[in-house]
């Protein structure tokens, strides 16, 4: 009797060791995936603001956004590369405001409102 207790109280400590290593792993990739995805969303968000700053800094100093031109998913200041993988650009200019629609690799969108000075 005591053995077959034994036996008992081990196979259930195997399966509770095993439902807690395998609840502890799944949590483990779930928050690795989400922390994944988080960060990579964040960087698109850090790239597109880097090229509202170019923008802005554009416009001081030249009045206007002539320089700009979006061809085959690329953003282009004169002939330097600003941004790759921009899937949408739009820029109209009314009195001295552009209002510019971009989106970075069909995930993170921004609208942005620019004030010529």
């Amino acid at each position: 009797m005591k053995k077959s207790f034994l036996i008992f109280e081990t196979i259930i400590s195997v399966i509770l060791f095993l439902t807690i290593f395998l609840t502890s792993t799944y949590l483990i990739l779930y928050i690795n995936n989400h922390n994944n995805q988080n960060y990579n969303t964040n960087l698109n968000k850090i790239k597109l603001e880097t090229t509202k700053l170019f923008l802005e800094h554009t416009l001081q100093k030249e009045k206007n956004l002539n320089n700009i031109t979006y061809t085959n998913n690329h953003l282009f200041y004169k002939t330097y590369l600003l941004d790759d993988n921009i899937t949408l650009f739009e820029s109209n200019k009314q009195n001295n405001i552009y209002n510019i629609d971009i989106k970075y690799n069909d995930t993170t969108s921004m609208h942005w409102v620019l004030l010529v000075k």
